[in-house]
């Protein structure tokens, strides 16, 4: 066997290493991105769970939020800002996950269940609504623009006072 071809199996050797090697790339880059998705909704589902708990077993917050429902107007500035930044860490899991979601680390269904889960606090509870209001300006223009498009449409769903609930077939119902 002549120097060439020795010269030329070891090209081939070699090329088949580096599409061995682009090949095993590939599999892990795929895998390294499931695992990246999978912690990223994790981490967003510890960070509700942990804000959740805390207003489940507070003393204060849970009465203070039926208080703001019933009568926003009847809470003082203390209660209000205590509200606020309860609210401001609803208002970053949020966007948050829309980034998420942007970037692909949160599939579209999850997105969705956050979305529908943190508008039913927007639309439903009085200080929320009151601290978006006055909060929407800290958060980026396409997500302020997702979130107020929710409300709008939530507005118009409800505009002749009745409670619209959707079906898992997408038929709505009174």
């Amino acid at each position: 066997m002549s120097l060439e071809h020795l010269a030329l199996i070891a090209e081939i050797i070699g090329g088949a290493a580096v599409l061995a090697t682009l090949f095993f790339l590939l599999i892990e880059v795929r895998r390294n991105t499931a695992v990246t998705r999978s912690s990223a909704q994790y981490v967003q589902v510890d960070s509700i769970v942990a804000v959740n708990l805390a207003l489940a077993t507070d003393p204060i917050i849970a009465p203070l939020i039926a208080k703001a429902n019933d009568d926003y107007s009847s809470i003082s500035s203390e209660e209000r800002l205590r509200l606020q930044f309860l609210y401001v860490n609803y208002f970053n899991l949020w966007q948050a996950s829309y980034w998420n979601n942007k970037a692909k680390l949160l599939n579209d269904y999850g997105f969705e269940l956050w979305d529908r889960g943190l508008m039913a606090i927007l639309v439903t509870h009085k200080a929320c609504t009151e601290a978006w209001a006055g909060m929407q300006h800290f958060y980026d223009d396409e997500f302020k623009d997702h979130v107020n498009g929710l409300v709008e449409r939530e507005r118009i769903k409800h505009r002749d006072g009745t409670v619209v609930i959707a079906s898992d077939s997408g038929a709505d119902a009174a």
